[in-house]
């Protein structure tokens, strides 16, 4: 999924496809496949963007943390500088 939360070319059948926009399709390619094993609709909460009212879409991206208790980092950081 790109940044625009539509789905890459990597996803042949569904690249430029917003994801929510995709469900029923992506439901049709598993039945095809005999990979379906069952479907119902179910009414739950979902996570929506507080500011703007959209649904969240969760994705998996590369990060990074830093610990900065471990060697006293954050004892040692440098004092923030005046002008």
């Amino acid at each position: 999924m790109d940044d625009d939360g539509k789905f890459t070319k990597d996803v042949k059948d569904f690249a430029g496809r917003f994801v929510f926009d995709a469900n029923e399709g992506v439901i049709a390619k598993l039945n095809e496949a005999g990979a379906l094993l069952g479907r119902m609709d179910i009414q739950h909460t979902y996570p929506h963007c507080w500011r703007c009212k959209q649904p969240i879409i969760f994705r998996s991206t590369e990060q990074w943390f830093i610990s900065m208790e471990k060697n006293d980092l954050r004892k040692s950081r440098l004092p923030p500088s005046t002008p």
